[in-house]
């Protein structure tokens, strides 16, 4: 392609970007002022609706002490930070002037002294509470609704005893299809506070606090009893809930009776029925090559995660899939070791990738080069000048030619 027909095509752009964006600017300035008129129209309809409408005047009861409208409006802010999106902190306003916090401090007695219960109030600083865990089962579990005061699972098991040939097979081969079913009982968790009402009204913030932290505490018990709780008879563990708890993940073990190492055992559903003991199944469990001894040590080795991962039955390659571990378990993998005491990580698996890769990209020619080059300056996108962009090339052009 010659130079006088890059010209050519980089001027014709040129003209065509700027009459492009005339017309745009033109068609920008007629919606906004339409808009404008639209908006102004229905503004003035509705404050002639507002003024038709007879509203009496809110008249706010003062209390009779200070200390009560304090109280009042903190509790009133602290109910519009609870209801906002964006928990993180806010700034609480106490006294509306000097004169109301001068009130606020000599209303009990007057300043005759100074020391504790002499001389005015005490000042509380803003409550807070610890930080909890929240329960992280409940993104990785499926949650449902019921009204009933017990819920129970059903799946189908075994095989319908297909067999080859042209004939219709009448059971060719064994049927063992079969239902398993298993259910729990609803369970509850509630408390009740010993806080004294003169309590809530004295200390500011207490109440939304005490209310917060209670949620929070409520989701960190259930997810102590997702994992760590017995609900069978003769539980010990009624820290958890025992038998008013839930069923927790620790209840089921593999089917293997005592510690194998190197081996994962077979999944297998629990005993069919409605009973408490019912559905209590063997999940595929794996020992690693060296037994932890049932303390907090740790002693996983990169051949126990390949072994592990390969042993899984093949729907637990999904991509959907989640794995929860423990920190224990994490620190361990994290911290696992080549044979030149360099760290497994992504480093690691991203130069192994790296070196496995081929350079198979094909030449390109000139001509499709020109080609890729006119198409994107006849496609500029958004908030790109593209006239600056073409003038910019076509200087460019001067030069070479």
């Amino acid at each position: 392609m010659s130079m006088d027909k890059v010209l050519e095509k980089v001027d014709a752009i040129a003209v065509s970007n700027e009459s492009k964006i005339e017309a745009v600017k033109a068609e920008v300035a007629t919606t906004v002022e339409s808009a404008k008129a639209e908006l102004t129209e229905k503004f003035a309809a509705l404050e002639a609706k507002m003024s038709a409408i007879q509203i009496p005047e809110y008249i706010r009861t003062p209390l009779k002490t200070v200390r009560g409208d304090v109280n009042r409006r903190v509790r009133e802010q602290l109910a519009v930070f609870a209801k906002g999106n964006s928990r993180v902190q806010t700034e609480l306003k106490m006294w509306e002037s000097e004169d109301q916090y001068q009130a606020y401090m000599t209303e009990a007695s007057t300043l005759t002294g100074s020391g504790a219960g002499i001389g005015g109030r005490t000042a509380y600083d803003p409550v807070f509470h610890k930080l909890r865990l929240i329960n992280p089962m409940r993104g990785v579990s499926r949650n449902v609704s019921t009204d009933g005061s017990s819920y129970q699972f059903r799946a189908k098991t075994g095989n319908a005893g297909a067999a080859w040939g042209y004939t219709i097979q009448n059971n060719g081969a064994a049927t063992t299809q079969a239902t398993s079913i298993w259910q729990l009982n609803m369970q509850d968790i509630n408390v009740q506070f010993p806080i004294r009402t003169a309590a809530l009204d004295d200390i500011d913030g207490l109440e939304a606090n005490v209310v917060d932290d209670m949620l929070q505490e409520f989701s960190e018990q259930e997810g102590l009893s997702m994992i760590l709780n017995n609900d069978q008879a003769g539980s010990t563990t009624t820290a958890y809930g025992a038998t008013n708890g839930l069923r927790g993940l620790n209840q089921y073990g593999g089917a293997n009776a005592s510690y194998a190492g190197g081996t994962i055992s077979t999944a297998s559903y629990g005993s069919s029925g409605t009973a408490s003991t019912n559905g209590l199944h063997n999940i595929a469990t794996y020992d690693q090559v060296t037994t932890n001894g049932g303390t907090a040590s740790n002693n996983v080795t990169y051949g126990d995660l390949i072994t592990f991962i390969h042993s899984l039955p093949q729907q637990y390659w999904s991509t959907g899939n989640c794995f929860v571990i423990n920190p224990l378990m994490l620190a361990g993998i994290r911290g696992l070791v080549d044979d030149n005491g360099g760290f497994y990580g992504k480093t690691f698996l991203q130069n192994k990738i790296k070196d496995s890769k081929t350079d198979t990209k094909e030449p390109e020619t000139n001509e499709e080069y020109g080609n890729r080059v006119i198409k994107m300056l006849m496609s500029v996108p958004e908030g790109i000048d593209a006239v600056a962009v073409v003038k910019q090339v076509k200087d460019f052009l001067k030069v070479v030619d």
